[in-house]
């Protein structure tokens, strides 16, 4: 499908990326669920690779605090708000400018 796209992350386990306006609120370019990502079409269309790795970090972020990691982002303001900054750090990094 060329709406799905496969990274890898830690080099081995592979994320289904789902390149859809579907399920997402109009403030959003994109969020992680556990394992998978949804990001908007635009995105890959302009080839940003920012909003990518900030998703992908997210899924690290996942498997790092298994099976935790959604109860405390949901619930844990402290934790959410590092979860986010370690995401837009990655983020960041992949803008020249």
């Amino acid at each position: 499908m060329k709406n799905v796209e496969f990274r890898k992350i830690f080099g081995f386990i592979p994320v289904p990326i789902f390149w859809t306006e579907k399920t997402l609120k109009d403030w959003q370019g994109g969020y992680s669920v556990g394992f998978f990502c949804v990001i908007r079409p635009k995105y890959r269309e302009r080839g940003d690779e920012g909003i990518v790795q900030h998703e992908l970090t997210h899924c690290k972020q996942f498997y790092k605090r298994f099976p935790l990691h959604g109860l405390l982002y949901r619930f844990n303001d402290t934790y959410r708000m590092n979860a986010e900054c370690e995401a837009y750090a990655v983020q960041l990094k992949n803008y020249p400018e």
